[in-house]
């Protein structure tokens, strides 16, 4: 039985694969990360190595229209 953290380990690296296969692609990708409290998402162009735009619950406009930052609501949320 392989343990925790070999599973880990397959899984980090069959992601990281991933990445490396979509920046053959000439479009910028989406990451999502979602935590117990909050939901943040960035735009992200490989090909120059930065961060295009980002948003999350925790910023402060985004903040004053919802109630919770991990629900639905939260998620559909729009600047």
């Amino acid at each position: 039985m392989t343990s925790k953290r070999a599973l880990y380990l397959r899984r980090q690296k069959r992601n990281r694969y991933a990445v490396k296969s979509s920046m053959k692609v000439k479009k910028p990708r989406l990451s999502v990360f979602r935590s117990n409290q909050h939901i943040y998402a960035q735009i992200i162009d490989d090909e120059k190595g930065i961060t295009v735009v980002s948003a999350s619950t925790i910023d402060q406009t985004l903040r004053s229209r919802i109630k919770k930052g991990w629900d639905v609501e939260a998620a559909e949320a729009r600047w």
